[in-house]
């Protein structure tokens, strides 16, 4: 069942991604030769008026064949790719990534369209010799507040708990249908942040329950939580990639690959549809923000070749042109390797284990 949604999601976001091409050089009048799902040899052919879909061998990845593209093949046809002006040839790249972050988009605001499931605020173990048990905070205690803010979520509990620089935290509990209020003087314990930082946070002792709650929302508030999310998840990525370029944070804890994705895969799925849809929402995101990047092959290379021919005011020469994509395909291979090589240290045993 995780092979099937992991080789769904992946297949999804190609399809998404290479119709945004597809569709803008339709509309641009550029012919489409080969619509393919996945790279290397074909797996099945079918042809269609204007175009052939190829289901190729390698789903992580695929590839929209226009016609003209390459420099060599143009024959300054008013069809092709490179007839085109600057801005439109643009447009046609970048649609790519933006479908996918739209895509991104409307996952999100699914999620907590269906409904989000998150822990209950019910204690399910306590740290021996920690705050809470020493302040009296016993298993199965529902936690009401924390410093007078109401936590329905164990996130809700965290996130005040975590943040807070206080020497002492007024916690309100419901135990056998009342109220009962502690004073814990919380431990603070430096530990890595999502970005992989040491940073100091506030901890009592406390654990959650396997109980949990769905928390669902009106269309509008739907919409609203899933842009902030989005935004989140961006505002985090982007922050994360700068961390790696300036050597604050190490390369090879954050890269993913196929066995990492295909892992928590596995761990979305025994968790319900609501992980489904946020985690491709997430690979989503992640898919368009590395096309962006203005390496060589990849459409950010593609809109960067762009930007010199818009300064320059002509196209480098093709033999330029063909060494630094030959650079760019040894990068992206090398790339490759690395992530599949780190995800069988970090994944592998997880996964075959089982």
């Amino acid at each position: 069942m995780s092979v099937l949604v992991f080789i769904l999601i992946l297949g999804i976001l190609v399809v998404v991604h290479e119709l945004g091409h597809f569709l803008l050089a339709k509309a641009s009048g550029v012919k489409v030769e080969v619509f393919s799902i996945g790279f290397g040899p074909p797996l099945a052919k079918f042809k269609f008026r204007t175009f052939d879909l190829y289901i190729s061998l390698i789903l992580w990845g695929g590839y929209v064949k226009l016609a003209g593209f390459e420099r060599q093949e143009y024959q300054r046809k008013p069809w092709e790719f490179l007839s085109k002006p600057l801005g439109r040839r643009a447009k046609i790249i970048l649609a790519g990534p933006l479908f996918n972050y739209l895509f991104s988009w409307i996952l999100f605001c699914l999620v907590f369209l269906a409904g989000v499931e998150l822990p209950s605020n019910r204690v399910g173990k306590l740290k021996p010799g920690w705050p809470a048990e020493k302040a009296g905070i016993k298993e199965q205690d529902i936690i009401l507040e924390v410093e007078g803010k109401p936590t329905k979520t164990w996130q809700d509990i965290t996130e005040v708990i975590h943040n807070t620089n206080l020497k002492q935290i007024e916690v309100v509990v419901l135990r056998n249908g009342e109220k009962v209020r502690f004073t814990i003087t919380p431990k603070r314990e430096e530990v890595k942040d999502l970005l992989g930082r040491k940073r100091v946070f506030s901890f009592i002792g406390i654990y959650p329950s396997q109980e949990v709650v769905k928390l669902r929302y009106t269309p509008l508030r739907a919409i609203i939580e899933g842009s902030l999310s989005l935004l989140r998840f961006t505002f985090l990525t982007f922050k994360a990639l700068f961390y790696i370029v300036i050597g604050a944070l190490p390369f090879r804890e954050t890269l993913t690959g196929p066995l990492g994705i295909y892992y928590i895969t596995k761990q979305a799925v025994s968790w319900g549809l609501s992980s489904v849809l946020h985690l491709m929402a997430v690979l989503s995101m992640s898919l368009a923000i590395f096309n962006i990047l203005p390496l060589p092959v990849l459409d950010g290379g593609h809109i960067f070749l762009l930007g010199l021919e818009k300064i320059r005011r002509k196209p480098l020469s093709l033999k330029t042109e063909e060494i630094i994509t030959k650079i760019g395909i040894s990068f992206i291979f090398l790339l490759i390797f690395f992530v599949l090589y780190n995800d069988i240290i970090r994944f592998g045993s997880k996964i075959f284990s089982k």
